[in-house]
């Protein structure tokens, strides 16, 4: 699964915004990280957290501090961030589709400075600012 390597290095933290996951690797690798005592949250669209194969539950019952997005629109992310630091994001989807049926693209950026800039906001504003729990 693209991304997978970078996220089995993860050291401190996971962070991620979906519209969905069903690739069971990604998410195990993730309750993993959670296991191995790193911070692992995210969220979720609403409407697909209960999905056909979505992973939303599988991570949910490992532990990991995953949320239902609560805005009124369609939460359409795919983005991981790693150690605040390695952000992975496209039009990628995290599913069997996405790894062998679709087009998809992936772009991958390991640059402190990119986590740090506006480029990525949702993880660092307090919890009253913004509508997710980043």
């Amino acid at each position: 699964m693209q991304g997978g390597p970078r996220l089995t290095a993860a050291k401190r933290n996971v962070h991620f915004l979906t519209f969905s996951y069903t690739a069971d690797t990604i998410s195990d690798a993730m309750v993993a990280k959670l296991k191995a005592g790193l911070v692992v949250r995210g969220v979720f669209e609403r409407q697909n957290a209960g999905g056909s194969g979505a992973d939303f539950n599988r991570l949910k019952q490992g532990g990991v501090d995953v949320l239902e997005d609560g805005n009124c629109y369609i939460l359409h992310h795919k983005v991981i961030v790693i150690d605040e630091r390695t952000v992975i994001t496209g039009s990628y989807n995290f599913t069997g589709s996405a790894e062998h049926d679709n087009d998809e693209n992936l772009v991958i950026v390991d640059d402190p400075a990119t986590f740090r800039s506006r480029s990525v906001p949702r993880f660092s504003m307090p919890l009253p600012s913004f509508a997710l729990p980043f």
